[in-house]
């Protein structure tokens, strides 16, 4: 299902506001998407992500049961409930998730992605790196995936190689919380302390700024 332009636009707002750390206010916004087309999978998981944030975990894996109920081979989606089983502690859901991913043909850029979390859920790292640059070669200024990219280098210990991974994704999303906290880990694995401490010290800023709006 292709969302109507006003959910496409929230669903940009939903997913942008998490990218900052706006839990709260990312799950409402996929609320009011909701409101528009309740059955819509992109808005199901959008609803499974946010709760994920907000260590939601047993409503994440409602939601996005509602999404893959919806669209049966949605990887990303599959993704998510693994990892949210993983938190759960259900290990058995966890393993059959991340399988059922990689057994399936990546059929766009998100595809590849997800199927390079389950790789790196799997440990299969080097597979990981290989599937997040397939979805960078389709979509060069995906930020999740130059993210996820570093977290697979940073795995094997390629540390410098993780934080390049980490700065392009904060070129292309200056305000991604995520990518500014993993390049602190980096640098601080590299015994880089200083350095480590500015880029956490840079989402302390971020989080006084959207405070202050």
């Amino acid at each position: 299902m292709t969302p109507n332009a006003s959910v496409a636009n929230l669903l940009q707002q939903g997913h942008d506001q998490l990218d900052r750390g706006e839990y709260q206010a990312g799950l409402q916004t996929f609320h009011s998407s909701a409101a528009l087309e309740p059955q819509n999978c992109q808005v199901l998981y959008g609803l499974g992500l946010a709760c994920y944030r907000l260590e939601q975990y047993q409503e994440s894996v409602e939601y996005l049961n509602q999404a893959l109920e919806t669209k049966p081979d949605y990887i990303l989606a599959l993704v998510r409930r693994g990892l949210a089983y993983q938190q759960l502690k259900q290990a058995q859901q966890e393993q059959t998730d991340f399988e059922q991913v990689i057994a399936l043909t990546p059929q766009d850029v998100e595809d590849w992605q997800g199927r390079g979390i389950a790789l790196d859920e799997l440990q299969r790292y080097e597979d990981a790196i290989a599937s997040y640059d397939k979805a960078i070669e389709l979509k060069p200024d995906k930020h999740e995936a130059w993210n996820n990219r570093g977290i697979a280098l940073g795995n094997l210990g390629h540390f410098e190689d993780a934080i390049a991974s980490y700065d392009k994704a904060i070129e292309l999303k200056p305000d991604k919380h995520e990518a500014w906290n993993n390049r602190g880990i980096a640098l601080g694995n590299l015994g880089h302390f200083e350095d480590a401490i500015t880029s956490y010290d840079k989402i302390q800023i971020m989080v006084n700024c959207q405070s202050h709006l």
